[in-house]
C-alpha cells in the first residue's frame, strides 16, 4: 500500500475514516527514509529493482557526484533534502507514540502549509491550499472540485508533450494510473478526451514555433464556443511548459476571465516552479488558481504538489461537497480543515508526501537565502554561456522557444527591473551527428532516448573508447542528469526529440556558495558527454 492504512480503521466524530498506530507498531513497520520517499504516489514513483531509479531516472537517496541539470523533469534528492527528511522521520517514531499517525500527519501538513505560504510571500492574502502527490493530481482536483460540477464543463490546455502525458486525462476527469496516492485501486478507461478537453499545439510538424497571436486566437475561439454552449471553462495557463514557454499568453487568459467572469476559471500551471514570489502573488491577486510542485525547479524529490486558491474563489468552495472520485485520491490532512469537503475524506497519513515536502522546503529555504541580484546575474551569465555553446557546436541544434513574457503580471517589477523568473532556465536542444563532409544530421527520438538513459551512467571500462584519451575517459566517467526528451516533430521522415539542460534552485545555490564559473563548467561538461554519446553510439 502507498500509505498507512492497515487494520485499525474506525469512524471518528467528523465521519472520517481513521487509522491509528502506536509507538511499538510504528517502530516495527515504518520503512527507512528512502523507502518512504517513494510511497504515497502512483506508478511513476515506483523504483525499478534493477536500476534503483523511478521512471524519471531518479534515485530515492542522494547520489554524490551526479551533475543534476534535469530539473524540468525531476532531480535525484540532494544530501541536504535527504537529511531534512531523515530528521523528520526520526521525529515521527516518537510523536506517533502519543497520538494517531493521522492526527500527527494533519498537524505536520498544517505546518508545511504555513511554511510554504511564507516562502511564497503570500501569508497575508488569505490563500487556501490543497496538497496532492503530483501536478497531475492537482489538475484532477481543479477539474473535479474547483469547477462547478452542476454545470457542463470544458477544459483548455497545452498539448501533453509540453505539460505531461497524463494531464489531459486528469483535466477531463479520468483516472490516470491504476493506484492513487492513498493506495486506492482505480481503473483508467479509454474515452474520447477531445469531447471534454481542447489541446493547444505550440509547434508545427517540424518543431517550429506557432505565433503567440495564433495560439491566443485559438484559445479565444474555444472559450467563446464553450461558453455559448452553456459550459464552464477551466483554462489551464501553462507557466512554463517543458521547453520553457508560456501559453496561452497571461494577458489573453486574464482578459477572458474578466470578460466571462465565473464562466471561466484560470489555473496557472506553475508546476515547473519557475516563478518568483511576485508572480505567484500577482496571479492570486488576479483570482487565478496556482499549481506548484516542490520538485522540478525547487529540486525536492518527485511528487509533491500544492494548489493555491485565491480568497474570492476559496469563499465559494468552502461549503462545496467533495467530488466522489477525489475520495480515492486525497487524505483529510491535505485539505483545509474548515472546508465541508474535508470531512468526507479519509483521515490517514501519507508520510511519503510529507517527507517529500519536507525535503522540498529545505531546498526552498536554501534558495531564498540567495540574494535576488545574484540570482538574476547568474542566470543571465549561465544563459549566455549555454546558448553560445549550443549555437557554435555542430553537435547541437537549438530548439526555438518564445521569450518569457507575462505581460501585466510582471509589469512594474522592481521599478521596471526584470525579475529572475523572466530569464530562460530551460534550454532545449536537438542532438545531432556531424557529417564527415560538413553539416549535421539530427538523431532520431529512439537514439536520443538511449543517450538520455546513458547520461547518469559512468562507463567503467574505457578500453573501447575511441583513442582512449584522458579527455574521453573523463567524459565517459561523468554521471549527469538532463530533462527527458520532448518530441518536437520531424526532420524529413525522422521523428526527433529535444533534450533539456536546466537550471534549478539547487544549481543557483551551488553557484552562490561555490562560484558561478564552477557551475557553468559543469554544464559544459554535461554537454560534452551528450555530444560524445551521440557520436559514440554510432560506432
Amino acid at each position: 500500500m502507498s500509505v498507512f492504512d492497515s487494520s485499525g480503521l474506525k469512524r471518528n466524530a467528523r465521519r472520517s475514516r481513521t487509522t491509528e498506530f502506536r509507538a511499538p507498531e510504528i517502530r516495527a513497520f515504518l520503512p527507512f527514509t528512502e523507502k518512504l520517499l517513494v510511497k504515497g504516489g502512483d506508478d511513476r514513483l515506483r523504483v525499478d529493482s534493477q536500476t534503483g531509479t523511478n521512471r524519471y531516472g531518479c534515485m530515492a537517496k542522494p547520489s554524490p557526484g551526479l551533475l543534476s541539470f534535469g530539473s524540468s523533469t525531476a532531480s535525484t534528492i540532494s544530501e541536504r533534502g535527504f537529511a531534512a527528511a531523515n530528521r523528520l522521520r526520526r521525529e515521527m517514531t516518537v510523536a506517533c507514540g502519543t497520538q494517531s499517525t493521522a492526527d500527527y500527519y494533519q498537524e505536520q501538513m498544517n505546518r508545511v502549509r504555513q511554511e510554504l505560504l511564507g516562502l511564497c510571500g503570500i501569508e497575508d492574502l488569505n490563500v487556501e491550499s490543497i496538497f496532492a502527490a503530483s501536478g497531475t493530481d492537482l489538475h484532477l482536483i481543479a477539474s473535479q472540485f474547483v469547477v462547478d460540477q452542476t454545470q457542463p464543463t470544458f477544459t483548455i490546455t497545452v498539448e501533453s508533450s509540453e505539460t505531461g502525458s497524463r494531464v489531459p486525462t486528469a483535466l477531463a476527469g479520468g483516472h490516470f494510473s491504476f493506484t492513487t496516492a492513498i493506495g486506492e485501486a482505480v481503473f483508467p478507461l479509454a474515452y474520447d478526451i477531445k469531447k471534454k478537453c481542447h489541446s493547444l499545439v505550440l509547434r508545427d510538424e517540424n518543431g517550429g514555433l506557432r505565433s503567440k497571436a495564433d495560439i491566443d486566437e485559438e484559445v479565444k475561439q474555444a472559450v467563446r464556443g464553450a461558453v455559448a454552449e452553456g459550459r464552464q471553462v477551466l483554462l489551464n495557463l501553462v507557466d512554463v511548459s517543458k521547453t520553457g514557454m508560456i501559453a496561452p499568453s497571461v494577458d489573453c487568459a486574464l482578459a477572458l476571465k474578466k470578460q466571462f467572469l465565473d464562466k471561466v476559471i484560470v489555473l496557472a500551471d506553475c508546476c515547473q516552479g519557475r516563478v518568483s514570489s511576485h508572480t505567484i502573488r500577482q496571479y492570486l491577486k488576479s483570482d487565478v488558481l496556482v499549481a506548484l510542485t516542490g520538485s522540478k525547479f525547487i529540486g525536492g524529490p518527485s511528487f509533491s504538489g500544492v494548489l493555491l486558491i485565491p480568497e474570492a474563489l476559496s469563499s465559494r468552495l468552502e461549503q462545496r461537497s467533495m467530488a466522489p472520485m477525489l475520495k480515492q485520491y486525497c487524505a483529510q490532512g491535505e485539505w483545509p480543515s474548515h472546508w465541508a469537503a474535508s470531512a468526507d475524506l479519509i483521515h490517514k497519513a501519507n508520510f511519503g508526501l510529507l517527507l517529500r515536502w519536507q525535503a522540498a522546503l529545505e531546498e526552498w529555504h536554501a534558495f531564498k537565502s540567495v540574494p535576488e541580484e545574484f540570482i538574476f546575474g547568474f542566470l543571465n551569465d549561465f544563459s549566455s554561456a549555454v546558448k553560445l555553446r549550443l549555437q557554435e557546436d555542430a553537435s547541437f541544434e537549438i530548439l526555438p522557444t518564445h521569450e518569457i513574457d507575462r505581460g501585466l503580471i510582471n509589469a512594474g517589477v522592481d521599478n521596471g527591473v526584470k525579475g529572475w523568473d523572466q530569464v530562460q532556465t530551460i534550454f532545449p536542444f536537438i542532438l545531432c551527428r556531424r557529417k564527415s563532409v560538413g553539416g549535421r544530421t539530427p538523431i532520431s527520438h529512439e537514439e536520443t532516448l538511449k543517450v538520455y538513459r546513458a547520461m547518469p551512467e559512468g562507463i567503467v571500462d574505457c578500453s573501447t573508447i575511441d583513442g582512449s584519451t584522458s579527455t574521453n575517459k573523463h567524459i565517459a566517467h561523468l554521471r549527469c542528469q538532463l530533462g527527458q526528451p520532448v518530441p518536437c516533430g520531424l526532420r524529413g521522415e525522422t521523428s526527433v526529440s529535444a533534450l533539456r539542460l536546466c537550471v534549478g534552485a539547487r544549481t543557483i545555490v551551488e553557484a552562490y556558495r561555490n562560484g558561478s564559473s564552477k557551475v557553468v563548467e559543469q554544464a559544459m561538461s554535461v554537454l560534452n558527454k551528450v555530444s560524445w554519446l551521440g557520436e559514440f553510439q554510432q560506432r
